[in-house]
């Protein structure tokens, strides 16, 4: 059998992009074209309501005017929010200068929020796709903040850019938005699916020809003191976590292998900011990859102990999907295509899946004890998980793609149980 050559379709983005001469996405990003009614040319005021006072402020970052508004009461309020259709499979970076004053318990400015609203076809139901950057809760003078972020990879999108969502007693003040085009993120297709890295909170997105597969995300498990968090245990989740880099390793006709950069950036009591390296490793002509925890870094201010990670198997649509566990090895049926994982042993990861309502969840777990002190780094030579599609949804099926993951040195590059006993049969 041909082995099908690896196509890297895309390669860019390889840490931050200059800004420099790339034009602003946003209209009236600097406030300074004004409507007949006084409000700014382009921009809503997000949920206005009698307790929120919105108007154009004269004590600009630059030039004349800027956005202001102000809130009096607990709660979330809103802001000022723009819309805007973005390409698929692009990074782009979002920033603005904000200047806030905090008047209460609670008070913050949530900056830099992207939202995507996906309809389904045929029906009035919708999903939210979130992705957010940076709160503020202390006075500060203007300061800038961005956020860097992937749109989906199936199909542009509308996308309500909120530039700052207030909550409780506050007063913000905005001026010179903008949103810049930085490129394509990597995809890789190597002619069984297509590999799409860092698109918003995944790991990498999984295609199959058109048919959007699911993703894989990650999560990390840390612990930094009893009588915190989660039941009191000092066990915590941090979030949000986005893909902040991605960099090509190696790559040839048969094999290409990315490490992917993730960043934790929430920083609060059991949720602690650090960045962790995850490698990708996909063949030419398999239907799977493996996934790898490559390193941890501790990039807050105070020791802390990652307790476990997970590689989280999220399939494309939720609702329909049920799952279906074996033996080292589970997929989510229902699809067009299975989306599964496979594990070498036990004594690697725990894998499970589950539903609870709409919702699909499928963690493959595994407990890890690293004390980290601020700017440390652990390492470690980690078990592979591996994730597969597969159009062959019967218990055989399935049994046959795990054993071919796990047992065969040299995949031989067939997707179902009937190629690969044809294969067989041949040989």
């Amino acid at each position: 059998m041909k082995r099908i050559l690896m196509a890297l379709l895309v390669s860019v983005l390889a840490g931050r992009l200059s800004a420099q001469g790339k034009p602003n996405l946003l209209k009236n990003g600097d406030f300074e074209e004004v409507k007949p009614d006084g409000k700014p040319v382009a921009w809503n005021g997000w949920k206005k309501t009698p307790v929120i006072e919105h108007k154009l402020g004269t004590e600009a970052h630059s030039g004349k005017r800027c956005a202001y508004f102000a809130t009096k009461n607990k709660g979330y309020h809103g802001g000022y929010a723009q819309s805007i259709k973005l390409k698929a499979g692009c990074r782009y970076r979002y920033s603005a200068w904000v200047k806030f004053k905090n008047h209460g318990d609670g008070g913050k400015a949530r900056c830099c929020y992207q939202e995507t609203r996906r309809d389904t076809p045929g029906t009035d139901d919708y999903k939210y796709i979130n992705s957010f950057a940076r709160d503020l809760t202390e006075d500060c003078d203007w300061t800038y903040l961005e956020n860097t972020f992937d749109t989906l990879p199936d199909k542009d999108s509308n996308y309500s850019l909120h530039v700052v969502l207030g909550y409780g007693a506050v007063e913000v003040w905005v001026d010179d938005v903008r949103l810049i085009d930085c490129g394509s993120v990597l995809a890789v297709d190597n002619g069984k699916m297509k590999l799409h890295f860092g698109n918003g909170l995944s790991l990498v997105g999984i295609d199959v020809g058109k048919d959007h597969v699911g993703a894989l995300s990650c999560d990390m498990a840390q612990f930094e003191k009893e009588g915190i968090g989660y039941k009191k245990t000092g066990v915590g989740w941090p979030r949000p976590v986005m893909v902040k880099s991605f960099q090509v390793k190696e790559r040839d006709a048969a094999k290409c292998v990315v490490d992917v950069t993730c960043e934790w950036t929430d920083s609060a009591e059991t949720q602690r900011t650090f960045e962790a390296v995850y490698r990708i490793t996909v063949l030419a002509g398999q239907p799977w990859l493996e996934s790898r925890l490559v390193s941890i870094k501790n990039t807050d201010r105070l020791d802390y102990e990652v307790r476990g990670y997970y590689h989280s198997l999220r399939p494309a649509d939720p609702e329909k999907v049920r799952p279906r566990c074996f033996p080292a090895c589970a997929v989510w049926l229902g699809g067009k295509h299975a989306l599964g994982a496979a594990i070498r042993n036990s004594g690697d990861f725990v894998l499970g899946l589950r539903k609870s309502g709409d919702q699909a969840f499928g963690d493959i777990t595994r407990e890890l004890r690293a004390k980290l002190k601020p700017g440390e780094t652990w390492q470690g030579d980690e078990p592979g998980v591996f994730v597969f599609v597969t159009d062959e949804a019967t218990d055989r099926g399935i049994v046959e793609m795990r054993r071919r993951i796990l047992d065969a040195p040299a995949p031989t590059g067939t997707l179902t149980y009937e190629e690969a006993k044809a294969e067989g049969a041949s040989q």
